[in-house]
């Protein structure tokens, strides 16, 4: 891995969707700790930047909190702590409804899917990734709808459903499945 640092479980850079809302736009005092647990982070030193982060959350009220429990989330997941990140990023997502804030829930609800996925709770997640995927496209959010396409495939391929996992690829992607059981692809 690229990224990889020490005492981290688990770090798979652009796993956890990361969401900074307008923070670089905000008041000194919340914007001076979101930078600084920001750095803290890309230094992998994550119980520092958790710190931060929560200054930051002290110094702020409205959509600035979005963001910031999604931070804490990422931090906490990267980490190895899934039932904080959980906390957080439902926190985030709540948070996200109570401003309005479609991309902070869009990646809030897809955090979540991932964490429920990879504790192998796949019904569960795809309700969520479904759900963060419907709102990346109402918003016209290409980036967003592109990951959480991916994050949902690989939800119906660790369920064993390749049709399903390759469903939104088909009409944009000029291969196809050969019929048999090779599950080789051809150019069309």
């Amino acid at each position: 891995m690229a990224n990889t640092c020490v005492g981290v479980v688990r770090r798979r850079p652009c796993r956890m969707a990361e969401h900074l809302g307008r923070l670089l736009e905000s008041r000194p005092e919340v914007r001076e700790p979101f930078e600084l647990g920001f750095a803290a982070m890309n230094a992998c030193s994550w119980d520092q930047a958790i710190g931060h982060f929560q200054t930051a959350v002290t110094a702020t009220n409205g959509p600035g909190l979005v963001a910031l429990h999604n931070l804490i989330g990422v931090c906490h997941y990267t980490q190895g702590r899934p039932g904080e990140a959980l906390k957080a990023f439902q926190e985030s997502a709540r948070l996200a409804d109570q401003y309005g804030d479609q991309q902070g829930r869009s990646r809030a609800l897809g955090n979540l899917g991932l964490i429920f996925h990879h504790n192998g709770q796949l019904d569960r997640a795809l309700v969520l990734l479904e759900q963060a995927l419907a709102i990346a496209n109402d918003a016209n959010d290409a980036w967003a709808s592109a990951i959480q396409l991916g994050y949902t495939g690989n939800v119906y391929h660790d369920k064993g459903d390749l049709d399903r996992a390759l469903q939104p690829m088909r009409p944009r992607w000029p291969y196809h499945a050969t019929s048999g059981t090779s599950g080789a692809l051809r150019h069309t």
